[in-house]
């Protein structure tokens, strides 16, 4: 046991999902860890676990090991104290990156998938999935500002998120000033039609 304790990081009062199970570690031996006992709580008061203390010199230890999420209390006569258990919050904003990058593929194959037709769909279906782009960049720059020191990184993305920001404007601008250069040239066209005839 004692070398899985020490296998271990020590419980957080707020810990996440993902790095469970973690070591109860008391502040305090009374000598002989294993004469105590240790009580896990859920938020309702009722019991969830009873364990007993290891060795873990200088003091005791015991093996948190619950993967649902919730506030936990445990008590025993030497140690007290609350273990919150939260979603792996990297896992979800790795998803909140990863679902628009996804998007932004399905869109670009639905782009290239249309016939000539649906010519004007499969431009805005391009420049939907130049949007999800975005979209990423701007979960993955929230995800740096939040989980990462990494001020160089941050730069990078903001960086490229703002030239590419800069790119897309201007494919936009294309796409308006051609949209309404054909529609005046239609009109022209129809208008010149309607003289000959």
């Amino acid at each position: 046991m004692i070398p899985i304790a020490y296998a271990l990081t020590e419980c957080q009062r707020t810990q996440n999902v993902g790095e469970i199970p973690c070591a109860i570690i008391s502040s305090w031996s009374p000598g002989t860890c294993s004469d105590y006992s240790l009580t896990i709580y859920n938020s309702s008061g009722d019991v969830i676990q009873d364990l007993a203390w290891s060795d873990y010199t200088p003091v005791c230890n015991a093996t948190f090991n619950i993967t649902d999420i919730g506030s936990y209390h445990y008590n025993s006569t030497i140690e007290q104290g609350v273990i919150t258990v939260e979603g792996d919050a990297k896992m979800i904003t790795a998803m909140i990156i990863l679902i628009p990058l996804i998007m932004a593929l399905v869109l670009m194959i639905g782009s290239f998938a249309l016939g000539e037709k649906h010519s004007v769909l499969s431009i805005f279906l391009f420049l939907g999935s130049l949007l999800m782009f975005f979209v990423s960049f701007h979960a993955g720059m929230l995800g740096v500002v939040k989980f990462m020191n990494y001020p160089e990184l941050q730069e990078f993305i903001g960086s490229t998120t703002y030239w590419y920001a800069i790119l897309f404007g201007g494919v936009m601008l294309y796409f308006i000033i051609y949209m309404f250069y054909t529609f005046i040239k239609s009109a022209a066209q129809a208008k010149q039609e309607r003289i000959e005839f």
